[in-house]
């Protein structure tokens, strides 16, 4: 537990520099300044770089396992199921509920939605 100052804390925060924005553009901008990118910036890219949506297969199982063995090395304890499925390239609908079905089935330990335990 830690004590902090609430009002310095308040004071330095990002929504000081977002409360007289008049656009999405000027909250970008101001977002930007202050953090160095936007999170429209990272959604822009993720869109301009996303591939056809996958059907998941039993090798998906493998690859997720994969990734969160390496994640748990790095101090990782959960991932979101986004992140689960953007990894496996199950964006669809279609593929991303069926993504979600066969971790419930294989490993129901993991699932604890919107999370993926690691």
């Amino acid at each position: 537990m830690y004590e902090v100052d609430a009002a310095g804390v308040a004071a330095r925060s990002l929504a000081v520099d977002l409360i007289e924005a008049l656009s999405l553009e000027q909250a970008e901008q101001r977002t930007r300044a202050r953090r160095g990118y936007s999170d429209i910036d990272t959604e822009r890219n993720r869109h301009a770089t996303r591939r056809e949506p996958r059907a998941p297969t039993t090798e998906t199982i493998g690859d997720i396992d994969r990734y969160r063995h390496n994640a748990s090395r790095r101090g990782v304890n959960a991932l979101t199921l986004r992140r689960v499925i953007e990894l496996t390239g199950a964006t669809g609908a279609d593929a991303g509920n069926a993504l979600r079905k066969m971790l419930e089935h294989e490993r129901p330990d993991n699932m604890r939605p919107p999370l993926y335990l690691v």
